[in-house]
């Protein structure tokens, strides 16, 4: 995102274009741009200290089963 957070949704829409397998997000930033927009893509995360912060993982605008750390 260049340091950048709000580059971060539409970063996350050309990588769902692609349609990978799953969605590594690396930091707060990255992990809030994921979390901005629903998708169906599985979200693996790291280097989020305090994730509940972040976003509510839990109780996001939509269900998000497939996320983890």
């Amino acid at each position: 995102m260049g340091g950048d957070p709000e580059k971060g949704p539409s970063i996350v829409a050309d990588v769902e274009k692609v349609k990978p397998d799953l969605i590594f997000a690396v930091g707060s930033w990255a992990l809030q741009a994921v979390l901005s927009r629903p998708t169906t893509i599985p979200v693996v995360y790291a280097m989020v200290l305090n994730p509940p912060s972040v976003a509510s993982v839990t109780s996001c605008r939509c269900a998000r089963p497939l996320i983890t750390a």
